[in-house]
């Protein structure tokens, strides 16, 4: 194998799935997903935070949720939306972005409500752009390491 960069913790033990991008390094884990991980502290993180709601086709936040395909640049790529805290969603490998009617979303402060914001006003509302999401994932455990992580050629 030609040399290449790897993370390394301090102990010496080589994080395998993590990539080499020193300015962010990322890790993907078992699943495929893609994870920010801080080499200080070994916190591991959605990509991106989505100020977007995740919005269902129910009135009441419940079934498949959606998420603004501005939100997501590929696949798996682990995003959060307000209310999520540090869980995350990801999107399908073969998700395309489509049309929607939604009938509620969550707000970031508010919780589930109808597109007019208004709990009083019902309805749903037709969109464009939007992916169908996965449930809440829960972002990989980096126990067994020794923080700081740092970057060796190997």
């Amino acid at each position: 194998m030609p040399p290449h960069i790897a993370w390394v913790d301090a102990a010496g033990a080589v994080v395998d799935g993590m990539e080499p991008v020193l300015t962010a390094p990322t890790l993907m884990d078992p699943a495929g997903v893609v994870w920010l991980v801080d080499p200080a502290t070994l916190a591991v993180a959605p990509t991106s935070a989505c100020a977007y709601q995740v919005r269902f086709e129910t009135p009441d936040c419940t079934g498949q949720a959606w998420g603004d395909a501005r939100c997501f640049s590929v696949p798996r790529l682990a995003v959060s939306f307000p209310r999520d805290g540090t869980d995350a969603r990801v999107f399908a490998d073969d998700g395309v972005s489509s049309d929607l009617t939604w009938c509620s979303g969550l707000h970031p402060t508010a919780g589930c409500l109808p597109p007019s914001r208004n709990p009083s006003i019902p309805g749903c509302q037709a969109d464009t752009g939007y992916v169908a999401l996965s449930g809440l994932i829960s972002p990989p455990s980096m126990t067994g390491f020794v923080a700081p992580l740092h970057p060796e050629m190997r």
